[in-house]
C-alpha cells in the first residue's frame, strides 16, 4: 500500500516508529488483523458524516 502511494500516486508518506513492548506490539497487530476479518466476514459501510476519521 505504501509502495503504491509512493510510485504511482507520488504523494508524500511519512513513517512514524514508536518504542513499545514486543508483548504490546504483538497485541496491537493481531487486533488489526482481527478487525480485518470481522471486516471481510461482515463489511460496513463508511459513513461520511458520522462516521469518519475526525468523529
Amino acid at each position: 500500500m505504501i509502495d503504491l502511494r509512493i510510485n504511482f500516486d507520488k504523494d508524500k508518506v511519512y513513517l512514524y516508529p514508536i518504542k513499545i513492548e514486543k508483548e504490546v506490539n504483538k497485541k496491537l497487530f493481531l487486533s488489526i488483523l482481527e478487525r480485518a476479518n470481522q471486516l471481510k466476514k461482515k463489511p460496513e459501510f463508511y459513513n461520511t458524516v458520522s462516521d469518519n476519521c475526525t468523529t
